[in-house]
């Protein structure tokens, strides 16, 4: 699940349930425990970046996107 975080370059995360959504959306059995565990050992966190919106993110340096 972080690799597709990674993937994505983030999720937007202003309310609090968006990445289980979007994640949900794009992964097929997607388990929100799993999410919840990654969050809780930091291995991906909520954080502002582009304009102060909040993203779900692998932490570390930050990736270009392709684009």
């Amino acid at each position: 699940m972080a690799a597709t975080l990674e993937h994505l370059v983030g999720l937007q995360a202003q309310v609090p349930r968006v990445p289980h959504l979007a994640l949900r959306d794009r992964l097929a059995g997607f388990e929100p425990g799993e999410l919840d565990g990654l969050m809780t050992a930091r291995a991906v966190v909520r954080t502002q970046l582009v304009r102060t919106t909040l993203h779900t993110v692998t932490p570390g340096p930050p990736r270009r996107s392709a684009s």
